[in-house]
């Protein structure tokens, strides 16, 4: 059986035992309920114990007296659970992928998905092919709880992952990727680490530092430290991009072309860009990016004998 199985049918226990008029079933009833034998029926007893309010420290437990399976503590008392947008983004991007059942799926969905993820005709507004990564739960942790962190993260220059001793801050989403916003503790600066870029996250024993947010937004955080690029490319194609660097779209002196001004972090992610659009988009200032590019072209180039 499955994790996520366990823990479904775990819930669904907490479930059974809180809304009964006395807070206790028989444990043949839960084993019937839960289509279980006696020790996977302690198994989940045990794993409900994990469960917690964060925010309130309350816990919810349940216990067996013989043939008898109760619930005691603070489990009526828990808080709702109010996901973040970004949260919801991510839960609604797995839900499909978990075996829960239609059921469960739905009343998940129901219960901490907000209907303008729901909506079939506003979800790509949202970008829902997002990639949160694998550290997008310990990152939240880590936010909730204010504990500093080391990640492993490999920018896009990076040939290999470089460990960063960081505050979280938030966990920011745009159209196109999901972000850490973090305090580098080495660079005394805020940065951005897009999420599926973080090879791997660890916690420290320091709680993080108050700082100053120093942006409001991605687009804010590329005009500063950027490289500002002029592309020029099919108008469609041009209407199409969702960068969080594009600073304006005009029309180019070639008919059915547009230029766009765009400030980009990295000039290889951008190489890469262009490089991908296969031939229909092209660099027209700064000139001295041009070679640059050429030269990164060259150096992919795989020669055979």
């Amino acid at each position: 059986m499955s994790h996520d199985e366990r823990v479904w049918r775990a819930i669904h226990l907490l479930e059974l035992v809180s809304s009964s008029e006395d807070g206790s079933i028989s444990a043949a009833e839960a084993r019937e309920e839960l289509s279980c034998d006696d020790a996977e029926l302690d198994g989940y007893i045990e794993l409900i114990s994990t469960l917690a309010d964060r925010e309130r420290g309350l816990r919810a437990v349940i216990y067996r007296d013989g043939d008898t399976v109760a619930i005691m503590g603070d489990a009526a008392q828990m808080s709702p659970l109010r996901l973040s947008l970004g949260e919801s983004i991510a839960l609604e991007s797995v839900l499909g992928t978990l075996d829960l059942g239609a059921e469960v799926t739905e009343r998940l969905r129901d219960a901490l998905v907000p209907d303008l993820l729901r909506n079939e005709v506003r979800r790509h507004l949202i970008g829902r092919d997002i990639s949160f990564g694998s550290w997008y739960r310990k990152l939240a942790e880590a936010i909730a709880d204010g504990v500093r962190c080391r990640i492993s993260y490999r920018s896009h220059d990076d040939a290999s992952p470089r460990e960063r001793t960081v505050d979280p801050l938030d966990l920011e989403t745009t159209t196109e990727a999901a972000y850490l916003v973090a305090w580098d503790i080495d660079k005394d600066a805020e940065r951005r680490y897009r999420l599926e870029r973080i090879e791997g996250v660890t916690f420290t024993e320091d709680s993080v530092v108050p700082h100053q947010r120093t942006s409001t937004s991605i687009s804010e955080s590329l005009a500063r430290g950027a490289y500002r690029v002029v592309l020029e490319l099919p108008h469609d194609e041009a209407e199409r991009l969702s960068w969080a660097g594009i600073r304006s779209l005009e029309e180019a002196p070639v008919e059915g072309f547009m230029r766009v001004r765009v400030d980009v972090s990295s000039m290889r992610w951008l190489f890469d860009q262009v490089l991908a659009a296969g031939g229909s988009m092209h660099i027209v200032a700064p000139p001295e990016m041009i070679p640059r590019f050429v030269a990164y072209a060259q150096s992919l180039a795989v020669t055979t004998d």
